[in-house]
């Protein structure tokens, strides 16, 4: 798992990123290796495992900060549960 901080707003500066460095996201077809075959779990990923745990921005129009935030979904929490197993 790792904290990643964006200054461009786009998702997919993280992908190519972290592909850049040999540390792909976790079912990202595009960028990822296809899975792992050290781990079946990793290659059974049913999308890619990136999540904004919480985003922020100005609004454009009232300039007033706008700040959401979401718990981790299951399918994510299930995959994090079953490698740490």
């Amino acid at each position: 798992l790792l904290r990643v901080r964006i200054l461009t707003g786009r998702t997919h500066q993280i992908r190519v990123h972290m592909a850049a460095v040999h540390l792909p996201i976790v079912g990202d077809a595009v960028y990822g290796r296809g899975g792992s075959k050290a781990n079946p779990l990793l290659a059974a990923a049913p999308r890619q495992m990136l999540h904004a745990r919480r985003i922020g921005f100005d609004h454009p129009a009232s300039g007033t900060r706008c700040t959401f935030s979401a718990p981790v979904p299951l399918d994510m929490q299930t995959l994090i549960d079953r490698l740490g197993e």
